[in-house]
């Protein structure tokens, strides 16, 4: 009868392989043929089981994953029987007693009813074949899952740190949670996560291994199979906390709107985002305990300490004190060292005085440097490597402004382990700090304490001084400026040029000393020839009016470009047309740039003006500005120059290049909104009338007439935005203190890397030159996909781009295109940025079915 019930589970077998039927056919076709739960002598549960296997053997591993009795969930009692299984194993091997009879004990001690006694059969035959378990459970994927199996798998490699009897302490765990009443897939994955950063287990592997699992749902899959590259560049707590309901309710809060959605799922509960936003930039070890401690998540098992005899005594008290520092780390709500990450600065100067010597010192530097964890291989790239060293340093630092106040968070590598350790010095001392907390630290004073100021030397090709330049820099961008306005509001704000009492005069100083910075940005002559306006439009339509309408006549011409943005065309327009002069347009090469041997005929002694954007805000084309201004010049003509997207980017010698006129805005250099720059030359801007009058830009009134003010009093009429231009210093500052050679390296090589990646996007068509002869900016349409569409699906995303015609109807009816999509660059930009926007644009061609 035996035979004959072997014969028809083979046959059951070849049935499903030969039809692809699915396994629960093959099991009720077995069923269907006996009225008793037994059958040729067969167990009911064996028969199932076969069928069960049948299945797996029907059906291509690519695709068990979508069969239903693959993606099934077994019953409670089935994880019981796991749980127990686990445990007797691991207790037994501590015995020494072999995995085969263990194996054949536990095969008659498990419950009979459930598939666990004929999966361990099979696991006895692996045994027998090979001498492991782990490529067994494998093939029996619609038993145990895939974590299962990878962590067995991973505590069976021949070159393994990972204790085989841990890895079933693991999977006892994970059974146990799982035969609850209730299994919380977010308690579930929090655990299975834990194992793999605890043990060191691999990332690629153990998560996908994770994401197989039937227990998660489609959001669930999507959201982990996401992370996986987002690990070592984001926070974990920060990636939780944003797939909880607190970062919705938060995000509610600020944007006072309690309908306020996210267009993702949410899949952890607010008490756990709560924990989760509260240990961000801390060890994930704090974040695993703290979720154990107040949720009751599953506590993944430890590795027991064997030991240690017959060692050194300074060997001995060396591992004591390593000892020490991961028994603080493992500590659950203790505040104490939890990564090299988080050292306090305390802390490692207390390390410092015990250890003494500094050959001890060094060897603790080198340890901190092995402890320090690395960056992703694609983090580094040229525009985060540290200059001037003779290791390779990578460094990012970056803003988090979700939080109040915002802090500066750092991650860091090196090649050499003694400049790891030095990092971790350095990001004891800046890491998430504010960016005012940063500026006020005296940071040779803490080296010279620790007795590492030679360290800080540039000479020492280190890379440590060139880092603490980068963070500073990244400090004094988002500090300065926002807190030069509220310093100015909270402490000393009075009118401009108007008292003599303190804080008006302080006022006045900081104003004129950012007006010198900004002379000393574009080296002006004098600081005289600095009007502050509301912004470029402002600064043009000053100019239009103010010297042209005074000075044109009929027959003389003014020239513009194609590729204007509006504020520096339709001032001139209305300048033409109440002076009776005439507007010409220099024509454009095919990739959207001046021909100067073309434009030459168009400078004729009618030539009066030539308004001309440094850089075009669509196309990214940088006009030759120095070679148009001897042609205008040449004629008798002036040269008036739109810096709204040069100055932030290039840089900007109005004497060298002989530029009569020049407008800017603030917010366009990392400034305040509101706040803009006119430029003339102090001949020019004494000829100009006033656009606006009142206050201040008077030098005399009478009852019928008025006499104005000296530049540039004369253009300032009323009161000023006072605080934006005393802060705008501060932005200059900044970009001054990066270096316009290190700005244009990194946005080039990213201009170059965008048109790169979207060349390869079918559809796809860029406006403009080629990436190396043209500015950090990036416009294109992709055929069959509306502009508006593309960026509002880019949006979903989290990639934000600009659409329409960017204040340029003439250049886009030039191109024949009613729209483009925009993307620029500043400073902030990383490659990462590019990779995002080229993912956002395969959802964005998928969604609109391009695909």
């Amino acid at each position: 009868m035996a035979a004959a019930g072997i014969k028809v589970r083979e046959e059951s077998i070849h049935g499903v392989r030969r039809h692809a039927a699915s396994a629960g056919e093959v099991f009720a076709d077995v069923a269907a043929e006996s009225d008793q739960d037994r059958f040729c002598g067969l167990d009911f549960t064996i028969l199932q089981f076969a069928a069960d296997r049948a299945a797996q053997l029907a059906y291509p591993s690519d695709l068990q994953a979508d069969h239903p009795m693959v993606q099934a969930m077994l019953d409670r009692e089935e994880y019981i029987e796991q749980a127990y299984f686990f445990r007797v194993y691991r207790e037994r091997l501590e015995n020494s007693t072999p995995s085969q009879e263990i194996l054949s004990g536990l095969k008659e001690e498990v419950l009979a009813t459930t598939k666990l006694p004929i999966a361990i059969d099979f696991l006895i035959g692996e045994i027998q074949l090979n001498g492991r378990i782990g490529s067994g459970m494998e093939r029996l994927p619609h038993y145990f899952r895939p974590f299962q199996s990878f962590i067995i798998q991973k505590a069976e490699e021949d070159d393994t740190r990972f204790d085989f009897r841990i890895a079933l302490q693991i999977l006892q765990h994970e059974a146990e949670f799982r035969s609850s009443e209730k299994v919380d897939s977010a308690a579930l994955f929090v655990y299975q996560f834990e194992c793999l950063a605890r043990n060191r287990l691999g990332y690629d592997h153990g998560i996908t291994a994770i994401a197989s699992d039937p227990i998660y749902s489609s959001d669930w899959r999507e959201w982990i199979s996401k992370i996986r590259f987002e690990l070592g560049t984001v926070d974990f707590s920060d990636l939780l906390y944003r797939r909880s309901q607190q970062h919705l309710d938060d995000l509610r809060k600020r944007r006072h709107d309690p309908e306020f959605q996210l267009t993702y799922p949410l899949l952890f509960e607010g008490h756990a985002g709560r924990i989760a936003r509260a240990n961000i930039g801390k060890d994930p070890l704090y974040l695993f305990a703290a979720l154990q401690r107040q949720l009751g998540y599953p506590v993944v098992p430890r590795p027991e300490r064997e030991e240690k005899q017959g060692l050194p005594p300074g060997i001995e008290a060396r591992i004591q004190r390593l000892e020490a520092r991961i028994a603080l780390l493992e500590q659950e709500g203790e505040d104490g060292m939890s990564s090299t990450a988080d050292l306090t600065l305390d802390e490692l100067q207390d390390e410092f005085e015990f250890l003494g010597d500094w050959e001890a010192r060094c060897d603790y530097l080198i340890d901190l440097g092995f402890e320090l964890p690395k960056l992703p291989e694609d983090a580094k790239v040229e525009q985060n490597r540290v200059h001037g060293c003779q290791s390779n340093v990578w460094l990012i630092a970056s803003l988090n402004e979700e939080e109040q106040p915002p802090k500066v968070e750092i991650i860091a590598n090196s090649d050499a382990m003694i400049v790891n350790g030095l990092i971790v010095v350095l990001m004891a001392v800046y890491n998430r700090k504010t960016p005012q907390e940063i500026i006020d630290t005296d940071i040779e004073k803490i080296f010279h304490q620790l007795e590492l100021d030679r360290y800080l030397s540039p000479a020492r090709k280190n890379g440590l001084a060139g880092m603490v330049k980068r963070i500073r820099q990244i400090a004094v961008a988002a500090e300065v400026v926002i807190d030069a306005e509220k310093n100015v509001q909270e402490t000393h704000f009075a009118n401009a040029y108007r008292g003599v009492y303190q804080f008006g005069a302080q006022i006045d100083d900081e104003l004129e000393a950012s007006r010198e910075a900004v002379r000393q940005l574009i080296n002006a002559t004098d600081r005289s020839e600095i009007c502050f306006t509301s912004g470029t439009t402002m600064s043009l339509n000053v100019i239009a009016s103010g010297w042209g309408k005074k000075f044109l006549k009929p027959g003389d011409e003014i020239l513009l470009t194609l590729m204007e943005h509006h504020a520096n065309l339709v001032p001139w327009q209305q300048v033409a047309k109440e002076t009776g002069a005439t507007l010409k347009y220099l024509p454009l090469t095919a990739d959207g740039q001046l021909d100067l041997a073309e434009c030459e005929s168009y400078f004729t002694d009618k030539t009066k003006v030539l308004a001309v954007t440094g850089m075009s805000n669509v196309l990214g084309t940088i006009n030759p500005i120095a070679e148009l201004s001897q042609l205008i010049h040449q004629v008798g003509g002036i040269l008036v120059v739109d810096a709204a997207q040069t100055a932030p980017h290039q840089v900007v010698d109005v004497q060298a290049d002989q530029i009569d006129f020049l407008a800017f805005s603030g917010h366009k250099l990392y400034g305040p909104t509101g706040i803009g720059v006119l430029y003339g030359r102090r001949e020019l801007l004494e000829q100009a009338d006033p656009l606006v009058f009142g206050g201040h830009m008077i030098s005399r009134v009478y009852q019928d007439h008025s006499s104005w003010a000296d530049p540039p009093m004369k253009f300032e009429a009323g009161t000023i935005p006072i605080v934006q231009a005393i802060a705008l210093k501060s932005a200059v500052d900044f970009v001054q203190g990066i270096g316009f050679e290190t700005i244009h390296q990194q946005e080039s090589e990213l201009t170059q890397y965008t048109h790169q990646q979207l060349e390869k996007i079918p559809g796809m068509q860029i406006y403009g030159a080629a990436p190396d002869e043209k500015g950090a900016i990036v416009s294109f349409t992709i055929e069959g996909a509306h502009p508006e569409d593309l960026a509002q699906l880019l949006d979903r995303k989290g990639v934000f781009v600009r659409h329409g015609h960017h204040c340029t109807m003439p250049l886009h009816d030039y191109l024949n295109v009613s729209a483009t999509v925009r993307v620029s660059f500043g400073i902030y930009n990383m490659k990462e940025d590019v990779d995002r926007l080229i993912d956002a644009i395969e959802f964005a061609r998928g969604r609109l079915r391009l695909t």
